[in-house]
């Protein structure tokens, strides 16, 4: 009996050292070197404060290069993928992570960090910026070249619970909240914001234009004692984003991008267009244009670049192809008419400053990394604005530099 008890105690230790001696863990795999470098073949200089990422689950890593350019690796990464970073520079994509050197590009121009924010920036004016999160909390910063500071805080409203989007048409804010009405706050003083309407329309995506609402797949009108008056359905769809543009709704939807309802008699809306893009995965308006894109779902910058396509919308009731470009990133939405924004496909965190023109394209000419506050993840988080030389990029403040 006694030797079948040995042999019991011995099994799981011949196991083990078996184990060990054919596949050796990650622990014993020693660690190695990388070095990250930028410039010109035979000017390269090393780069330090690049943040190298990989891995998956449980081996994922983060680790930074120092004053030589140096990052040291776990041994279990080599001759796997890692992603590298930095503010102002380019995010690059390394396919097999070895002992040797690695190039990442500067940006064409800079941003000087001066602080983050706290939710989404709405607005901003020569000194001061609102910003609103998902739970309704309303903030106001001032902000100069020494940084930012809070002046305000405050709940919009005590029965905010969640808000899925927002829009501001002058001085007023319209909020979409959840399972808790459509609502207005005057803004004009921005250290004063007050509720003028709570209308009874449930919804996630809306647009507005003077008295006419158009939610939950209806047209309404606001009366002028702040009632609402159904006045006709407007279709079946699926919206992410609305806009109306002089008589026509525009809604931008899955698979569907866009369909265009005539709404110049409101108690009955027509469609007159169903344009489909099937590989189109998002879009956005700009004064009288709509870019569609990217029309591709594999997005890896200047490697793989997006593509988008422009509608002209200057004749509404009749939009026109207008162009199609290609551009190393994904662009959210506009600034102004030359620089748009948006963030990288290789690293999803880094935020993009685009220069161009819908005729002729846009490149990425600034990039600032973790432009995401942690705690938002509604749709305006990406946001961005600017009153220059100063911008928001996500909840990150910053100075815009020529190099």
């Amino acid at each position: 009996m006694k030797k079948y008890l040995w042999l019991f105690l011995l099994t799981p230790l011949l196991i083990s050292m078996s184990c060990n001696n054919k596949n050796p863990t990650a622990i014993d795999t020693p660690p190695f070197n990388i070095v990250i470098q930028t410039g010109e073949p035979g000017n390269f200089i090393p780069v330090a404060g690049v943040t190298v990422s990989g891995g998956v689950d449980w081996d994922m890593f983060s680790v930074v290069t120092n004053q030589y350019g140096i990052a040291q690796i776990p041994g279990n990464m080599r001759g796997r993928s890692a992603i590298i970073y930095k503010d102002n520079f380019l995010p690059n994509m390394i396919d097999r992570l070895d002992t040797m050197e690695y190039w990442i590009g500067r940006a064409r121009d800079s941003l000087r960090f001066l602080g983050r924010t706290e939710g989404a920036a709405i607005k901003m004016t020569a000194n001061e910026i609102i910003t609103l999160d998902e739970e309704g909390n309303y903030r106001v910063y001032s902000y100069s070249d020494g940084g930012i500071y809070l002046q305000l805080f405050q709940k919009l409203d005590s029965s905010i619970n969640y808000i899925y989007d927002y829009k501001l048409y002058g001085d007023t804010l319209w909020v979409s909240v959840y399972n808790n009405n459509l609502k207005a706050f005057l803004i004009s003083s921005i250290h004063f914001p007050s509720m003028i309407y709570n209308l009874p329309c449930t919804t996630a995506v809306f647009a507005l234009k003077d008295s006419i609402l158009i939610c939950n797949n209806n047209v309404f009108k606001i009366d002028a004692w702040n009632q609402v008056h159904m006045l006709a359905p407007v279709g079946e769809f699926y919206a992410r984003k609305m806009e109306i543009i002089g008589n026509q709704l525009y809604v931008l939807g899955g698979y569907s991008w866009p369909k265009v309802y005539d709404i110049a008699n409101p108690t009955l809306p027509i469609l007159l267009y169903d344009f489909l893009e099937p590989n189109c995965w998002d879009g956005f308006f700009h004064e009288d244009m709509l870019f569609l894109g990217p029309l591709q779902y594999d997005v890896m910058d200047y490697t793989l670049p997006a593509s988008y396509k422009v509608k002209d919308l200057s004749v509404p009731s009749a939009p026109v192809d207008y162009s199609v470009f290609r551009t190393g990133g994904i662009i959210r939405g506009m600034i102004n008419d030359t620089l748009a924004y948006g963030r990288s496909g290789i690293a999803y965190g880094n935020g993009f400053i685009f220069s161009g023109s819908p005729d002729s394209g846009y490149g990425v000419i600034a990039s600032l990394t973790n432009i995401n506050n942690q705690s938002m993840y509604n749709v305006f988080t990406e946001k961005s604005l600017l009153f220059w030389p100063y911008l928001i990029i996500g909840s990150k403040i910053c100075k815009y530099v020529s190099r």
